[in-house]
């Protein structure tokens, strides 16, 4: 399994669409793909499903924030195979039977970012560097968990430096 993090600081410059295109791309070449969407603004969740959509289904209990809230409470951390969603873009892609995954985004991983950030702001950059380690070795363990699973991760990043 490749795993492939679409990173840039800057707003605007077209990571989630990088992160989708490359998706939909894999998939119709027969690739078992996929998608985890970590910026806050949800927009590669949201090119791939309807707002009312998200709400319904996924925001309470199938999201990013879930992921990273159990792990800020020591809490058992979901699984990212029960966390993703199987996109239904087989007429639209050409997609039938092939393993086009997302794993939805959510606003509030802005939380997450604040959180993270504050170490900067209060000066401490070994909690800083310890928490951040810690929340990304969870996160390579969990997808290790699922490498037998998929052929690319992709992760659209948000744009910062923080969950990146």
């Amino acid at each position: 399994m490749k795993t492939v993090s679409v990173i840039n600081i800057k707003g605007g410059v077209g990571k989630t669409t990088l992160a989708a295109n490359l998706g939909a791309y894999a998939a119709s070449q027969g690739r078992r793909v996929l998608m985890i969407d970590l910026d806050p603004q949800a927009s590669l969740t949201f090119s791939f499903m309807m707002p009312e959509e998200w709400r319904n289904f996924y925001a309470d209990n199938m999201t990013m924030k879930n992921y990273f809230d159990a792990a800020a409470r020591d809490m058992k951390i979901p699984s990212l195979s029960s966390l993703a969603v199987k996109l239904d873009m087989g007429d639209a892609l050409n997609l039938e039977d092939r393993k086009f995954d997302l794993i939805c985004s959510h606003l509030g991983l802005v939380g997450t970012d604040i959180k993270l950030a504050s170490h900067i702001f209060a000066h401490d950059i070994d909690l800083l560097a310890s928490t951040t380690l810690k929340v990304c070795s969870y996160l390579r363990k969990s997808l290790s968990e699922i490498q037998d699973d998929y052929d690319l991760v992709l992760i659209d990043c948000p744009p910062n430096t923080i969950l990146s």
